[in-house]
């Protein structure tokens, strides 16, 4: 008897492959084998038909009429002499076999003289099995039961394939709708999220009609999903005069210019125009072509009004900086001037570019330089600081500022100084050569020998020399701002005028002294 070997036959892993196929440790038993296996046993005249294959380590019998048992070890059968021969296999008397003398061949707790086996064969051509009749006599079979048997055989391929078809379309069936399950989680998974997200989420088909329209679509428009759905975006949400830039823009995604951002206005049920900011891609299909155009946007409207106000106050502010006859500036807390305004660089001799990124310390005399720690200082604890400032112009020459300065402490950035200043050069100037002139004239006035003061129109004194005082019997301050009249009573009782050098009472001790005056 030819015998195989599991390990080393070039059959074993094909039929073993084939067997995984019909799956059939894990099918449920098939009575339609049993049926196969009892006709073969009436058509052969046998008391026992099974339906063998050979597993790896045992013969499994899947159709049986006779027999209890469903499996033998694999040298138990005949079953691998029959898989592995050219065709039906016969042991007309077992207990003369050499193989299985002088009992026979065992199957359970009997023993068969008789062995007849047709090869169950593959569509493939692999052999997997056979058909099989035992009897207790010794025997052979008719040329019409040998003829039966291979047919039954035949029967048995047909019957697994069928098994198999249907398992698997079974199982197709299932994976089917697994995956439609699968799907539909997942989209209500999609819808559930995009109808939680803040974004605005439209998705076209590309034609341009709208496929899927989110929540926040829905509040920002006023429209429900189901009125849009269907519909092109241009045909309720769109202004008129837009359309032809929306429909431009959507063709150049279409044909392939994606991603893109863009920004066009929606208009909302109730007649509201909202500025929406688009990010859009497409989503492709299996061949690369594009499917359907996904554009999530956010409403920018209240952003944009407000970038609005920011731009045309950051004008105003530009406006009265350039135009203030002061000197207007920032500079970070160590003194580096970040901006400045063309007046005050001007005044300076430079131009705006040439002082932003310079110190103070590079703008003021070395002497001077203890004077700017004393302002940084009063910066940090005071947080403002006021005072005057010198700083060097282009030519070297000093000019004096009176600044107000005043530190700004941003939310999201670096804290920085903004400062006001005036160019107090000339005025300094001007009352130093005002001093001067005062202490000058105060020094003629306190030199000469003749009474000289001067009147407002009101009658005050507003200015007497020592001499003036000395002959009216004043200190000079008891005089000044008194009333010239009643301080000397220069006329009569009457009002009558009386004469320059006449005497008259004189109002400092009621001495009357002789004075004359000229006016």
């Amino acid at each position: 008897m030819i015998e195989l070997s599991p390990l080393n036959s070039t059959l074993e892993q094909p039929r073993l492959q084939a067997l995984r196929n019909y799956d059939l440790r894990e099918a449920p038993h098939d009575s339609a084998l049993d049926d196969i296996a009892r006709l073969a046993a009436h058509v052969c005249n046998a008391p026992v038909g099974c339906v063998t294959v050979v597993e790896r380590d045992e013969v499994l019998l899947i159709g049986r009429y006779g027999i209890e048992q469903t499996s033998a070890p694999r040298r138990t059968l005949p079953c691998e002499t029959t898989i592995n021969g050219d065709g039906l296999y016969q042991i007309p008397d077992a207990r003369r076999d050499p193989e299985y003398a002088p009992n026979g061949i065992p199957v359970g707790d009997k023993r068969y003289r008789f062995y007849a086996g047709a090869p169950v064969i593959t569509t493939e051509s692999v052999t997997i099995g056979c058909v099989v009749v035992l009897d207790t006599s010794a025997r052979k079979l008719t040329a019409q039961q040998l003829e039966a048997l291979e047919s039954l055989s035949n029967l048995v391929t047909t019957r697994l394939e069928l098994a198999r078809r249907v398992r698997e379309n079974g199982q197709s069936s299932r994976a089917r709708q697994r995956v439609e399950t699968a799907l539909t989680v997942e989209r209500n998974f999609v819808s559930a999220v995009l109808d939680t997200v803040g974004a605005l989420v439209v998705v076209f088909d590309t034609a341009g009609r709208i496929v899927r329209f989110n929540r926040a679509c829905e509040i920002i428009s006023g429209y429900q999903s189901s009125d849009l759905i269907g519909k092109f975006a241009w045909e309720r949400l769109i202004p008129k005069e837009e359309i032809p830039e929306y429909v431009d823009n959507f063709q150049r995604i279409r044909n392939g210019q994606f991603p893109t951002t863009y920004e066009n206005y929606w208009l909302s049920a109730d007649g509201v125009r909202r500025r929406i900011s688009w990010s859009a891609t497409a989503m492709l299909d299996s061949h690369g072509q594009v499917a359907f155009v996904i554009a999530t946007g956010i409403d920018v409207t209240v952003q944009r009004v407000a970038e609005t106000a920011i731009r045309e106050s950051e004008s105003r502010y530009r406006q009265i900086v350039e135009g203030s006859l002061g000197l207007v500036c920032t500079h970070d807390m160590n003194g580096r001037i970040l901006s400045i305004n063309e007046h005050g660089a001007s005044g300076l001799g430079y131009t705006v570019q040439e002082v932003v990124g310079k110190t103070l310390q590079d703008l003021t005399q070395p002497e001077r330089r203890s004077l700017l720690e004393q302002y940084f200082e009063e910066l940090r604890s005071k947080e403002e600081a006021q005072g005057l400032l010198h700083m060097l112009n282009a030519r070297g020459d000093e000019r004096a500022f009176a600044y107000r300065n005043r530190v700004v402490a941003p939310v999201d950035g670096e804290r920085y100084v903004l400062g006001f200043g005036v160019d107090v050069t000339d005025q300094i100037r001007a009352e130093a050569q005002l001093n001067t002139l005062s202490r000058q004239s105060d020094s003629v006035l306190e030199s000469v020998g003749d009474g000289i003061f001067a009147l407002d129109l009101e009658g005050r004194i507003t200015l007497v020399n020592p001499a003036a005082a000395a002959m009216l019997g004043y200190r000079q301050d008891e005089i000044l701002g008194r009333n010239m009249h009643e301080l000397i009573h220069h006329t009569r009782v009457d009002g009558s005028h009386r004469e320059n050098r006449q005497e008259h009472q004189g109002a400092g001790g009621g001495t009357a002294r002789s004075a004359g005056f000229s006016s």
